[in-house]
Formats: C-alpha cells, structure tokens, sequence
C-alpha cells in the first residue's frame, strides 16, 4: 500500500501517514534571528522508544513541547472513533508496528483482557509490587529462621520483620511469595 499523509486533529503542524510515521508540515514561522518571517520545511520525526516499548515523538504546540505515543496520533488521523473509546490498541500486539491495520481503537477493559492473552501483561511478583514491603532476601531469611526452629513463632518473627502476623504465617505457609 502506498503511503499517504493526513493531518492529525488539534496537532495543526503535524501529519500521521498510513505506515505509521509522524511528520511536520511545510510552514512560516517567525525567526527573531532573522527579523521576520521564514520557510520552515517538514520532516518525517525520528521516534524514541519508552521503556514499554512504544514508539513517541515530541510535538511542538503553541511553544510547548507535548510528548505523545505514534499509535495514538496514527489513530486520530485515520481510525474513526463513533464509540469515544480511550485506549489504541496493537492489535497484534507488535508495539514496533504503527500503521493502520494494526490499530483499533478499544476500551480499557478490552485493551488489557488482549494484553494478557497475547502474554504482554505479566503480573508482577514480589519486590516488584508497589506494595511490598520485604525484599526477596528478607522472605528466604524469614523461612530460614523458621524451618530452623530459630524463631518459634510467627508473632516473633513479624515483629522482627515489620509486618503483620497474618503476612509472616503466608510467607512462612508459602502462601504467598510462593515464586522463592
């Protein structure tokens, strides 16, 4: 399919094509340098990947930069949304692949419920939960002490790990932690 180019709506200096590239538009912009008006010429933007590995430019609006994802720009050039829903999605789960036909537009509950079949949503473990308040050394410690016999009780054992009863019976039960 050839490439063709459409402006992305509230992003007047800024087009989305169909291969999924973010450009800037032909325009005049004021150079105080010069002293007046000038012709700036458009450029295909080079994206930058985030750490979850979607591709994002930064876009200039009114002499602020506005970083936005290229999935999200390609969709409101191109992809009608009648339904108003909030989330693009890759349909094939590549995050690399911005074009057309491989974006929808989805609600949240249906971009995540793809998230986990395609296996691109682990949930996290451990030290990676925002709640977590041992790291994985604490947890061995913790069974050590215990299968020891060196701590008798799990009341004990809480107190000298800062946690509830209740968290130091699971951790000891291997009910929770249970990837150590």
């Amino acid at each position: 399919m050839k490439e063709r180019w459409k402006p992305i709506p509230g992003f007047n200096a800024y087009e989305a094509s169909t291969h999924g590239r973010i450009r800037s538009v032909d325009r005049m912009v004021y150079d105080k340098g010069f002293g007046g008006l000038r012709r700036c010429r458009g450029t295909v933007l080079k994206p930058t990947t985030n750490k979850n590995g979607y591709a994002y430019v930064e876009l200039t609006v009114e002499s602020k930069g506005i970083t936005c994802t290229v999935h999200r720009l390609v969709a409101l050039a191109w992809l009608p949304n009648p339904a108003n829903l909030p989330e693009v999605d890759h349909v094939h789960g590549n995050k690399p692949n911005n074009a057309i036909d491989n974006l929808e537009w989805v609600s949240t509950l249906e971009n995540r419920r793809r998230a986990w079949a395609l296996g691109l949503y682990k949930k996290p473990k451990g030290e990676q939960m925002p709640t977590a308040r041992l790291t994985e050394a604490d947890v061995i410690e913790m069974r050590r002490l215990y299968d020891s016999c060196q701590i008798q009780n799990q009341s004990e054992l809480s107190r000298k790990f800062n946690v509830t009863s209740a968290t130091a019976h699971n951790v000891v039960t291997r009910k929770s932690w249970r990837h150590i």
